[in-house]
């Protein structure tokens, strides 16, 4: 974790840039900070990792190592997700000039259903607990689109995790358990 994953290496992603003219890098590098809280933990050939790509996200936010004891999205989390969106975007804009950063944004996870024997942690979150998630992506976008140099590198766009990953419990689509909560609270943070 915290690092972003090779798949397949630096020829692999030149010989798919020749056939595709925009190419991403997935990994859960995000939420792995160093002690202040904002600075991500990198590998040492991040630069070199990046060169051929056009941007990097995350496939979510989840990172059991964070999870709080009551399994809820809570401030702690938040604060933590907010300080490694600014963190990145800051990073890439120094190591990895005209690099991109969409940022993903994440709910819940549960896999103990696709996986019995898991050890992770569940993570939910309450729509009032979602919507300040989603609030606070938003806010890390907001200050890109105000011209926040720091943050020039964000695209104006989030990666919402996920749309009917019901089987790890991040489903953001109705179901009985929720409604349509994490819905509403990404349409409530994003709607202008």
């Amino acid at each position: 974790m915290g690092q972003p994953e090779l798949h397949g290496g630096v020829a692999r992603r030149r010989r798919a840039r020749e056939v595709a003219p925009f190419y991403l890098v997935g990994s859960e590098l995000l939420l792995d900070l160093e002690e202040d809280g904002r600075t991500p933990r990198v590998r040492d050939d991040l630069a070199r990792v990046l060169a051929p790509l056009d941007a990097v996200s995350s496939y979510g936010t989840y990172d059991p190592r964070y999870v709080p004891k009551t399994g809820r999205l809570d401030g702690d989390y938040t604060a933590r997700l907010e300080g490694a969106l600014r963190g990145w975007a800051e990073l890439l804009s120094a190591t990895a000039p005209g690099k991109r950063l969409i940022p993903p944004l994440q709910f819940a996870f549960d896999d103990r259903y696709v996986r019995p024997g898991s050890s992770n942690p569940p993570l939910g979150a309450s729509g009032a607990e979602a919507l300040t998630a989603a609030a606070t992506v938003r806010s890390v976008l907001d200050a890109a689109v105000s011209g926040d140099p720091r943050y020039a590198c964000l695209l104006p766009l989030v990666f919402l995790v996920s749309w009917n990953e019901h089987l790890e419990g991040s489903a953001i689509q109705w179901t009985d358990e929720h409604g349509y909560t994490d819905l509403l609270a990404a349409l409530g943070a994003f709607r202008r």
